[in-house]
């Protein structure tokens, strides 16, 4: 289903299969803070706001992924997947080549695009935090 996993201890990262449905030890569903975070934000908004690309006519599937480009390649076609829904998924960015990272969530994914001025993860979250008035993280 999912083309990697998170590092345990990345922000955002959970309890998400790899390539082989292996659950993988990580931490997102343990933090309520960054899932609330998550929920007020408009993700796809967010996404395209520091350079992201979405097709004109994707739209969500019934589990909340929304078919993306893919951030670090040149990539025709959509490749990739940000889920914008509301399972414990939400937020999590998937590159589904096989020349693809795998998994990672949405704050270490805006940190990697060169729109943006955050150089980690930690500073997208914490950014958000403010932003969305959930203190705490």
């Amino acid at each position: 289903m999912f083309g990697g996993c998170l590092k345990p201890g990345s922000v955002g990262a959970s309890l998400i299969p790899d390539a082989n449905s292996q659950i993988v030890e990580s931490n997102m569903s343990n933090n309520p803070q960054r899932d609330e975070i998550l929920r007020r934000l408009d993700l796809a908004e967010e996404f395209q706001k520091y350079g992201g690309r979405i097709p004109p006519r994707a739209r969500p599937s019934a589990e909340g992924w929304l078919p993306v480009h893919a951030i670090d390649r040149p990539d025709e076609h959509p490749s990739a997947a940000l889920n914008v829904g509301s399972s414990d998924k939400r937020g999590i960015y998937v590159d589904h080549a096989a020349t693809g990272k795998g998994a990672d969530s949405f704050f270490n994914v805006l940190a990697k695009m060169a729109g943006t001025p955050f150089i980690t993860g930690t500073d997208a979250y914490r950014y958000y935090a403010r932003q969305t008035g959930v203190f705490g993280g």
